[in-house]
């Protein structure tokens, strides 16, 4: 499974190890080596059909629900710079939580606004011309620059007002 995001106020993706997602808004024991935590909001596309070099006004086909949430980052080793710090930085288990159910692809535009369907079908024409996508993938976009987290509170994340879930740091 790719997880694919995209960093919010960024042309560009990255990709994130399976292993960081998580599908509820459960408890995340921080590793000692993370000193800063940061986390970013996001809206997260489910694929429902594999494909490659899929055309910007087919995208819909390939998507079926949406949903909130959120990606974590080590603040931390992404400050110490270097070829491999985002990749160190965001490849923690459980770092990337995605609960789920998720809602239908219809209420899109409900949920979010700022992220449209011909954005969508631009970005999975990009991926899509290098990268299969496949059933299950997430595409993935931060909502707002990331913001350090005080590990001695829980985590809530509020979009526009509403309180969409909650987790503690450990």
């Amino acid at each position: 499974m790719n997880l694919i995001v995209f960093p919010y106020d960024c042309d560009n993706y990255y990709f994130r190890p399976d292993t960081t997602m998580v599908h509820e808004a459960r408890d995340f024991y921080c590793p000692d080596i993370i000193t800063v935590l940061e986390a970013a909001p996001c809206i997260c596309i489910r694929i429902c059909k594999s494909g490659k070099a899929i055309s910007e006004r087919f995208a819909g086909r390939y998507y079926d629900a949406v949903g909130f949430g959120v990606t974590l980052y080590a603040g931390n080793i992404l400050a110490e710079g270097g070829l491999f710090a985002l990749t160190r930085s965001t490849s923690f288990d459980a770092t990337t939580v995605i609960p789920i159910p998720l809602k239908p692809a219809e209420s899109l535009q409900e949920l979010c606004p700022d992220i449209t369907k011909d954005y969508i079908g631009i970005k999975m024409a990009e991926i899509s011309r290098n990268t299969l996508l496949r059933i299950g993938d997430m595409l993935i976009f931060e909502l707002a620059p990331r913001s350090i987290v005080d590990k001695s509170l829980p985590f809530t994340l509020e979009w526009r007002g509403q309180r969409l879930f909650s987790f503690n740091i450990c």
